[in-house]
């Protein structure tokens, strides 16, 4: 100890993961929400009419014919439709700045109000638009802006991401840097600074996880009463979020039975944390029978439930096939493909995150994780179960009956899963190889340089295409 350098000892302390995460999360989250243009986002307009309607305090849409929305004031939808534009999908188009300094000055009219239809949205739980709602109730105080709503709206959304993921790194005994180069992957952060319900979504699966792993892995005293229900309350949180991540409650059974006080304990407290959780996500979707409108013309749910139940090997081919087709493009979506999946990364930086990824989970090593087969095979099954549903979800809702591949996939809807699949690489044997110890701290160094690099190459990205 006597060696130890006190310099360097220090600046290992600032450079924390989760206190990196925080500087890094701010300053290019805030980026992304000023720079980005309003509405171009996926689906950002959508989110923006479901966020301003939780801010009225109306917890569920409603449905006109065969169209789902709400009563909103019919200026959001004029002011995002003179803004957006022809911008998206057409990278020739640009944001004029003139455009969006006018737009700033259309005024929010409460009193004229109409239907406006956000049928992808209104499905959605109230749960994953509290961010933006409190930033919309927020920018009302201060403003009669529409567009001063959008950017308070994402502010806060970028706020609740930024806590909730400096918190998961921050308490996980394990996987600290795996949980920082996921979260600040482009398009993962490029969601938590929009109006998008990914970015809760996102933010509470991280924190589920770094919970079930940090019961998982400390030498602690068992569970109190206080930490079963914040289990219990966070569950539930996962699995209203949207209904395919209720998978990853079953991460509980990480947890060993003497943090319970026994097997039975154990089983008793699990089940009904998943039982609660399967409760509120099925009453959620019972409580929308009423108001879910099919989000293409021709699809039939209860046709494709029918078909994989009666033909799962057929089903199961469908599965392989379609990721067959998409094995190089979810990935691709997943690093980052931004705006309304119309503008692509840098060609670089794709083999770059994934390298960083598959570098930064065999490289993790913690004393007190020792991950035993069982526990790596739950992760699997959960990891499996995970993508099987995301897939599934999107053969039911985005697929016509009897197409031969699932439609609608895209690779941000693995964010809360890929977590599990990397800490399948978890090998503390290449952490403790002696001589790479004299490395750890320049290594660390260029490691915080290279995603600065990536992140101000993403953002340049975004203005060339934009402007």
């Amino acid at each position: 100890m006597m060696n130890d350098n006190p310099v360097r000892t220090t600046l290992q302390k600032i450079f924390f993961p989760q206190n990196i995460f925080l500087l890094f999360g701010s300053i290019f989250g805030l980026l992304f929400v000023v720079i980005t243009p309003p509405f171009q986002v996926a689906d950002e307009p959508a989110h923006f009419y479901r966020a301003y309607q939780v801010s009225e305090g109306v917890i569920k849409g409603q449905r006109q014919q065969d169209v789902s929305g709400g009563l909103l004031p019919v200026s959001l939808a004029s002011v995002s439709r003179q803004i957006s534009g022809n911008i998206p999908f057409h990278p020739e188009n640009k944001q004029e700045i003139g455009d969006l300094l006018r737009g700033l000055r259309m005024p929010l009219d409460r009193t004229e109000r109409g239907f406006i239809p956000f049928v992808n949205t209104t499905i959605h739980t109230p749960l994953v638009y509290i961010p933006q709602a409190v930033g919309i109730l927020f920018g009302r105080i201060l403003s009669d802006s529409v567009l001063v709503l959008m950017y308070f709206g994402r502010l806060t959304n970028l706020i609740f991401w930024v806590a909730l993921v400096y918190h998961a790194i921050k308490i996980t005994p394990v996987f600290k840097y795996l949980f920082l180069v996921l979260a600040l992957a482009p398009m993962s952060l490029f969601q938590a600074a929009s109006l998008s319900a990914d970015s809760l979504t996102n933010a509470l699966s991280f924190l589920w996880i770094a919970v079930c792993l940090m019961f998982s892995c400390q030498r602690c005293t068992p569970i109190k009463k206080r930490e079963l229900c914040m289990l219990l309350i966070l569950s539930v949180m996962v699995s209203l979020s949207k209904q395919v991540y209720l998978i990853l409650v079953f991460l509980v059974f990480l947890i060993p039975s003497d943090k319970f006080g026994g097997k039975r304990n154990k089983w008793r407290a699990s089940l009904t944390l998943i039982v609660l959780s399967l409760v509120c996500s099925a009453g959620w979707l019972y409580s929308i029978r009423d108001i879910y409108v099919p989000f293409r013309d021709g699809i039939q749910i209860q046709t494709q439930l029918h078909f994989i139940l009666s033909s799962p090997f057929k089903y199961a081919e469908i599965l392989l096939g379609t990721f067959r087709e998409q094995w190089w493009l979810l990935p691709a979506g997943y690093i980052g493909i931004l705006g309304w999946l119309d503008t692509p990364l840098l060609l670089w930086q794709y083999p770059y995150y994934t390298v960083l990824f598959i570098a930064v989970a065999l490289s993790e090593r913690s004393v007190e994780c020792l991950f035993s087969l069982k526990n790596r095979v739950l992760i699997f099954f959960v990891f499996l179960a995970g993508v099987i549903l995301i897939f599934t979800s999107q053969y039911l809702s985005w697929t016509l009956p009897k197409a031969s591949l699932i439609e609608g996939l895209q690779g941000r809807y693995f964010i809360p899963v890929c977590p599990l699949l990397l800490m399948l690489l978890y090998n503390q044997k290449i952490s403790q190889i002696k001589v790479l110890n004299k490395f750890v701290f320049p290594v660390k160094m260029g490691f915080y340089l290279s995603i600065t690099v990536s992140l101000i190459c993403t953002i340049a990205v975004v203005i060339k295409r934009y402007y």
